[in-house]
């Protein structure tokens, strides 16, 4: 009788924090779907969460928070099928049940990649990578994805200091404020395929961040990193 008390308490506070979860609302980590009948189109929340840091869908939850709840079989089967057939790679993902009410909740557990970027297979059936930026997927820019491609490549990463390279520091030393890529290169005047791939090399390095404001991607040097640009230099 104690055994079963106890495991009824532990259930009854772990519905308690899915709730909470679901309380606070969409974000980072965070994201609801009333169904799921489209493989192609989850593929892309699954790519969205391993390129940024991991995260759970909540199937049978609407946008509002309300819970309706989903029959299981069904939705395990195209998120399968996403992950198998839509993901390059695919992923490990973990399956969780939740039974609140009468009603089944399905939460996707869906890890960071270890080596980025993962691509899908976009409903236009091109390769793209997604990562997530908030509670909303956004496609990554090229920068990010050559710079993945570097950094998780099979060449040794080495950090060639160009003359190009070197003004596109001093740029960013000297504008304090976010850019987007055609005010770089506008103020830069560097060839654009010179650009990505000094973008991209930075993003390699973990030294750029790139932030998705207004529909358009604008990039920064990372705060206290211009010590660790100056030392790789020498």
């Amino acid at each position: 009788m104690k055994y079963s008390m106890d495991r009824f308490r532990r259930e009854k506070a772990a519905i308690r924090r899915l709730l909470n979860r679901i309380s606070q609302g969409e974000g980072m980590h965070l994201d609801f779907k009333y169904h799921i009948d489209d493989a192609a189109r989850i593929a892309r929340s699954l790519c969205a969460f391993a390129n940024s840091e991991g995260g759970s869908l909540l199937v049978g939850v609407k946008d509002n928070g309300r819970i309706v709840g989903v029959e299981t079989s069904e939705e395990l089967y195209v998120v399968e099928s996403a992950n198998d057939r839509h993901l390059r790679p695919s992923l490990s993902l973990r399956f969780e049940e939740w039974k609140y009410r009468d009603k089944v909740v399905l939460e996707v557990h869906v890890p960071k990649a270890q080596r980025k970027p993962v691509f899908v297979l976009d409903t236009d059936r091109k390769w793209r990578a997604y990562f997530r930026d908030g509670n909303q997927n956004v496609r990554a820019p090229l920068p990010w994805v050559k710079g993945m491609l570097q950094r998780y490549g099979k060449r040794k990463l080495r950090f060639s200091y160009t003359s190009s390279l070197r003004q596109l520091i001093l740029f960013f030393q000297r504008n304090a404020e976010p850019a987007t890529l055609a005010h770089i290169q506008h103020l830069t005047r560097l060839p654009f395929p010179t650009l990505l791939n000094d973008l991209a090399t930075l993003v390699a390095f973990d030294l750029l961040a790139i932030d998705f404001d207004q529909m358009k991607y604008r990039y920064r040097m990372r705060e206290d990193t211009m010590h660790v640009v100056w030392k790789k230099e020498k």
